[in-house]
């Protein structure tokens, strides 16, 4: 499959176009519910850099076809994507492993809850094992995994110590 950039594009964009949905359902333009505070969690967040990185990926996959044909390897931003993969399988992990268990069984298998803590991470986490080159990480490299949670501390403890207070029912 890595050498296949006909499949990587059309399973980068069904990819692309799931998330998108997931992403848009989340900040709630489906429902004519907008909330932008929504933002704040990390787990939007996260959906929105898969979203970025799948359309990064999708257009280098397109590009690729055009300048160099079907037949080849489709891994581009290895390490960017090592990231953005890691931050999305700490949604999926932190999600299902210690949220949910008490969770109501209505709201984990909503479409919603499924799109943005399952699915999303999914196809992320199969994009990388299907299409990223092995070999391509730097020994310092692990020091950049965590880049993405720790800038979400920084958001959330400043979002805090500024006061606001966000509604809690809203979903995610």
């Amino acid at each position: 499959m890595r050498q296949k950039r006909v499949f990587a594009l059309v399973y980068r964009l069904i990819a692309f176009l799931a998330c998108l949905a997931g992403v848009l359902n989340a900040l709630g333009l489906f429902s004519g519910n907008f909330s932008a505070e929504i933002l704040l969690y990390y787990t939007t967040e996260s959906n929105l850099l898969v979203l970025t990185m799948f359309a990064l990926l999708l257009c280098r996959t397109a590009i690729d076809i055009k300048e160099h044909g079907t037949v080849g390897p489709a891994s581009y931003f290895e390490r960017l994507e090592t990231i953005v993969t890691l931050a999305i399988t700490l949604t999926l992990v932190v999600f299902w492993g210690l949220l949910a268990p008490g969770s109501d069984l209505s709201f984990l298998f909503s479409y919603h809850n499924l799109q943005i803590h399952l699915i999303t991470p999914l196809l992320m986490i199969f994009d990388y094992f299907l299409f990223v080159t092995p070999g391509k990480m730097k020994k310092q490299d692990p020091l950049f995994f965590a880049l993405i949670p720790v800038a979400y501390l920084v958001q959330a403890y400043s979002v805090a110590f500024s006061g606001f207070v966000y509604s809690s029912d809203l979903g995610a």
